[in-house]
């Protein structure tokens, strides 16, 4: 696991730095998280608070530039093995290229928002906790 120019996991939910870490493992692969607490995001975000974490690249390869279905499949994988490490009471957040937004802790997104969410993470895996 890499962590992007400033990002850091000072303040960061240490099941969800975990949850990364693990699932790098299941996946034995090298995931690339460019976004913690850093970055810009909207005053919703989980970011702020430490509670979510962008992974864009996988054994290097940015999402944005896999092919479509690869990066769809990829990001679905990525996204799982995170999900698989976080209990399901903590859950907030996962949103994969191309593939799915999904929102645990309350009503799910309207299809709307949730495909402007998908188009807006087209080249990351977004998850948040709570």
């Amino acid at each position: 696991m890499q962590l992007g120019e400033g990002a850091t996991w000072d303040g960061v939910d240490a099941t969800l730095r975990d949850a990364i870490l693990k699932a790098s493992i299941d996946l034995n692969a090298s995931l690339y998280v460019f976004a913690t607490t850093n970055g810009q995001h909207s005053a919703r975000s989980f970011h702020a608070a430490g509670g979510a974490a962008d992974v864009s690249r996988v054994d290097g390869t940015k999402f944005s530039l896999m092919p479509n279905a690869m990066a769809q499949e990829v990001g679905a994988q990525v996204g799982n093995a995170i999900l698989n490490h976080i209990p399901p009471g903590r859950r907030a957040e996962l949103i994969t290229p191309l593939g799915s937004a999904q929102r645990f802790y309350r009503e799910p997104w309207s299809q709307t928002d949730a495909a402007r969410l998908v188009a807006a993470h087209r080249s990351h895996v977004h998850v948040s906790i709570r």
